[in-house]
């Protein structure tokens, strides 16, 4: 038989070892997040890390540390429940995922809701998994109460500033193809 080889048992505990530490990684930081525990949720970044959401590039963990504390200030409360993610190993110290999840928000005593997505690359470091990059991306993020219009039209991002977005996927995905 020929080709690559088939990892060995020593192999795969690892691989599913580090997939366990990525996904309580996630969970260490949504509940950061929502208990806006600043130094827990820093602590899931290196110290190169960058933060997207919505062509803002926060570099660094002071940029990071700057991005949270405003996102504090402006949330009364939030509940993130992260989904089941795609992990893809690149390496012993290097992978590469994508995270759903839907959140809960409350904005100036208004509910929100929202489902996201977060394109992510880990790095291990000092024996831990960290974010090296999160891109976060929205599906809809919409009063409570207007949820049931939220998916008529590609607007269906719609914060409390009163300007509609465009959904930043699945309709901007190259491979979309609606009703083939």
């Amino acid at each position: 038989m020929t080709g690559t080889p088939s990892p060995s048992a020593k192999d795969r505990l690892l691989g599913l070892a580090d997939r366990l530490d990525i996904y309580e990684l996630l969970a260490r930081y949504s509940m950061a997040r929502d208990d806006c525990d600043l130094t827990a949720l820093l602590a899931t970044f290196t110290a190169d890390a960058e933060f997207e959401r919505h062509g803002a590039i926060s570099r660094g963990q002071a940029a990071i540390e700057s991005f949270f504390r405003a996102s504090f200030a402006r949330y009364d409360l939030t509940l993130h429940t992260v989904h089941l993610p795609a992990v893809e190993l690149l390496g012993t110290r290097t992978a590469a995922g994508l995270v759903n999840g839907h959140a809960e928000l409350v904005l100036d005593a208004v509910p929100y809701l929202a489902a996201y997505r977060y394109t992510d690359s880990y790095r291990k470091a000092d024996g831990r998994w960290l974010f090296a990059r999160r891109h976060l991306r929205f599906l809809y993020a919409v009063r409570a109460d207007s949820y049931h219009r939220a998916f008529r039209d590609q607007l269906r991002i719609q914060w409390p500033d009163g300007e509609r977005l465009l959904a930043d996927y699945p309709e901007r995905e190259p491979h979309w193809q609606r009703g083939v």
